[in-house]
């Protein structure tokens, strides 16, 4: 307590604490670079909130909350950089804005959590508080519209431990109150206020509890055999026009040492080239193997070109892909910045939104959710007809970010999504992770990086809804709403409390 109180001491300059509440950033940002640093998660949240707690001025803590956000924002999201810069033919100058824009904007706004942390006589609703208020954030900035931002929630850095169990009732979201309600709750240990300790311990013990209540939808008596396929290769050399035929024949050979399968699997844009041409080709593919076919390509409808995904097998059933990744497969109306872009003769992207639709793809066997890329950061979207879902297939072209951690946290979030709906998660990419994630959020197997193969796995279909499925966002939402109605009766009543002046004669 001797060495805290020092520390705090040694603190006071708001110069400092601005200071600390950026290092709090970055270090809460190792968690969705490294895997399994949760602790970092929640060492950097901790930190963080001791800058705010005893800070009086609300534009101060909401700068300092700008520069967690600045930290965390930056440092974890650095692969979006890398991807502009390498990637999309983008010029280092507007590379650097754009990326540069976002992490502001990002960050401006992540400012205003910051200035919500309370402080009032009863420490208990003060956590509850600035943990419902980061899951607002979080909630605010999870819908499928422009450039929302879906990583980076607290909760994902939670996959693989016991708060991972809330997932089922409240999505990623319930895990982060969680989390960030148990790092508040450690600064106030230095405080010597035991209240909150009792509650994390029994928050821990619900875990346990709730995971028999609320245990993951039943797993179907069918089996599947599954084979996800990848041919390894560059973003350029996987466009070149000569390399297509040599793809194709990869492709081929791998499928043809998994099969017969109920399912085989090929990434995002696997082979760049019209669906009109590869259609035959895989169809033709698919009865001679005596296997369903699920392939990513571009399908080119009149004057528009859509993402797709395809299943081919004893019918055919295409999906367009409705989330497009800004710069990379359309380009945003930034008003503002246009003259400049312009300037920097930034490229344009053509690719067109598909129409709304529940993603599910059907055979006579089994039925598949559908995720294209980070469509699988979007929870509404995977939501949708879940029910009738045996399991979900999300293929990606992680190769845009390869050696960043952009592909660790697509695993994350796929993961995540597992844990929340109860079903199995296969996840093909090209550069990234290819791997089979069982319904309660863990590994089953996994094709290293880079490196071209086939998986083969067996796994069972899922059915019905688990809490998050079934509800959405209601009890999270819930959680949320009480945490606030409690926090504004409780600061009303500490300032009711406080002496007042005496009034003038």
């Amino acid at each position: 307590m001797k060495i805290y109180q020092a520390f705090l001491d040694s603190v006071q300059s708001r110069n400092t604490q601005r200071l600390l509440a950026l290092l709090a950033g970055c270090i809460y940002s190792v968690a969705f670079i490294v895997a399994n640093a949760w602790v970092a998660a929640i060492i950097g949240l901790a930190i963080w909130y001791m800058t705010l707690y005893y800070e009086p001025k609300v534009l101060e803590r909401w700068l300092r909350g700008f520069m967690f956000g600045i930290g965390k924002f930056f440092i974890a999201g650095f692969w979006v950089f890398v991807t502009l810069l390498e990637h999309s033919s983008t010029p280092f100058y507007a590379s650097l804005m754009l990326f540069g824009g976002i992490v502001v904007v990002l960050a401006l706004c992540f400012g205003g959590v910051a200035m919500c942390a309370m402080k009032t006589r009863f420490r208990l609703v003060d956590a509850a508080m600035f943990a419902s208020v980061v899951c607002l954030f979080e909630i605010a900035i999870s819908f499928p519209i422009g450039f929302s931002s879906p990583y980076f929630h607290v909760g994902y850095a939670f996959v693989g431990t016991p708060l991972d169990v809330f997932a089922p009732l409240g999505g990623v979201w319930l895990v982060s109150y969680m989390a960030v309600f148990i790092a508040v709750s450690i600064v106030f240990l230095f405080h010597k206020t035991y209240s909150t300790l009792v509650i994390v311990v029994l928050v821990i013990a619900t875990t346990f509890i709730t995971e028999r209540l609320f245990a993951p939808p039943s797993t179907g008596s069918e089996e599947f055999k599954v084979a996800l396929v990848r041919v390894n290769t560059s973003p350029d050399e996987k466009f070149r026009a000569s390399s297509l035929e040599e793809r194709w024949q990869g492709y081929v050979e791998y499928s043809k040492k998994a099969a017969p399968a109920d399912l085989i699997v090929w990434p995002e844009s696997s082979i760049p080239s019209s669906l009109e041409i590869v259609r035959p080709r895989i169809y033709a593919l698919a009865q001679q193997l005596d296997s369903n076919f699920l392939v990513g390509a571009f399908d080119t409808r009149g004057l528009r070109t859509y993402n797709a995904a395809v299943l081919i097998g004893d019918r055919t059933s295409i999906y367009h892909k409705q989330q497009l990744a800004p710069v990379g497969e359309y380009t945003a109306d930034l008003w503002l910045l246009k003259p400049l872009l312009e300037q920097f003769e930034f490229p344009q992207s053509e690719i067109s939104v598909g129409t709304r639709s529940s993603a599910l793809l059907t055979t006579d066997g089994f039925s598949i959710k559908i995720a294209i890329c980070y469509e699988i950061a979007y929870p509404q979207l995977i939501r949708r007809r879940l029910a009738e879902t045996d399991f979900i297939v999300t293929i990606s072209e992680d190769a845009w970010y390869s050696g960043t951690a952009g592909p660790f946290q697509q695993q994350q979030v796929s993961q995540m999504r597992a844990r929340e709906t109860g079903r199995t998660v296969l996840r093909v990419s090209n550069g990234g992770y290819t791997s089979v994630i069982r319904p309660d959020g863990t590994v089953q197997a996994n094709l290293g990086l880079e490196q071209s193969g086939v998986l083969e796995a067996h796994i069972r279909g899922g059915s019905g809804n688990t809490l998050f499925t079934r509800f959405h966002l209601i009890p999270i939402i819930g959680l949320i709403v009480l945490s606030l109605v409690a926090g504004v009766v409780f600061v009303q009543r500490s300032d009711a409390t406080k002496p007042q002046p005496p009034k003038p004669n």
